[in-house]
């Protein structure tokens, strides 16, 4: 079986298509990394909401206890947020 070479204008045309498709990847690839940039940072956003909640609904209640009176303890949980 004999092989023969592709025409210049061929090989030329493959040379360009891999080119172009490593330049593609390299581009998805950035854009996969700002996508799962911004759902880390969406995440992260959620969590310290949650968070905030929870330490507003630990404070709250023990300052309305205290009947607003600063003692340590509210004050360091306060100074905590």
């Amino acid at each position: 079986m004999s092989t023969t070479a592709l025409p210049k204008y061929i090989t030329d045309k493959l040379q360009a298509l891999r080119d172009a498709r490593a330049a593609h990847d390299k581009n998805y690839q950035a854009l996969t990394d700002v996508v799962t940039g911004i759902a880390r940072c969406h995440q992260q956003k959620k969590d310290t909401e949650v968070q905030s909640q929870e330490a507003e609904s630990q404070w709250r209640p023990l300052f309305r206890k205290l009947r607003g009176e600063m003692t340590p303890e509210p004050q360091a949980q306060h100074h905590s947020r």
